[in-house]
């Protein structure tokens, strides 16, 4: 058996402690904005309209996309462990190996928000798919029973399928380019209106 001298010991624990530190750094570098960087692409490659961070005063939506079909309000849950919980729970919990999480259920959370998107669209709510994208680090058994058939938990990859799949749709008529351009046009005056109130604050 291959002896190591105790004065090294330390110096390989440090050494492997380094690199998982690094290994995880490196990771969260690229995989950060991915999602985000991925629905750049996509939404330019289709020529829809994509809004970030859209501030609603109470709540803020990471992205709200504008299809030709649909509008998909979006909110994208990073973390790690196997999701649980119901639908009308404020909080969801993160089951992990040693000590669970919680993180918020944004279908509960931002409800009213959600409510005021459809109104400043000035459309119907059936329009509307209401998303949560998991991040890679969340594992979900499509155990959380949702009511609305247009809300959907779906992972990062599921997502783009998701949107590909109703934009698809040749049984519903796209929506005209100027109802949606003033759907986004509201949405946005309503956001940029709202970040100027954080900044005065």
């Amino acid at each position: 058996m291959l002896a190591i001298p105790s004065g090294n010991i330390g110096l390989i624990i440090g050494i492997i402690l380094l690199s998982g530190c690094l290994i995880k750094l490196i990771y969260d570098i690229f995989t950060k904005d991915l999602f985000s960087t991925r629905l750049n692409k996509y939404t330019l490659f289709a020529d829809h309209i994509l809004l970030k961070k859209v501030d609603l005063e109470t709540n803020i939506f990471d992205y709200v996309v504008f299809g030709n079909k649909y509008i998909y309000v979006i909110n994208h849950l990073k973390g790690n462990g196997r999701l649980i919980g119901n639908e009308k729970d404020y909080n969801w919990i993160l089951v992990k190996r040693k000590e669970n999480e919680e993180i918020r259920n944004t279908f509960a959370l931002k409800s009213e928000e959600y409510k005021k998107i459809i109104t400043l669209a000035d459309s119907d709510s059936s329009f509307f798919y209401n998303v949560i994208v998991l991040g890679n680090g969340i594992k979900y058994d499509n155990d959380i029973y949702l009511a609305n058939p247009n809300y959907k938990i779906v992972d990062e990859r599921s997502f783009f399928k998701l949107i590909m799949s109703l934009e698809r749709n040749q049984e519903l008529p796209d929506v005209l380019v100027e109802e949606i351009e003033k759907a986004a046009t509201n949405i946005y005056k309503e956001s940029y209106r709202n970040k100027l109130k954080r900044k005065k604050k």
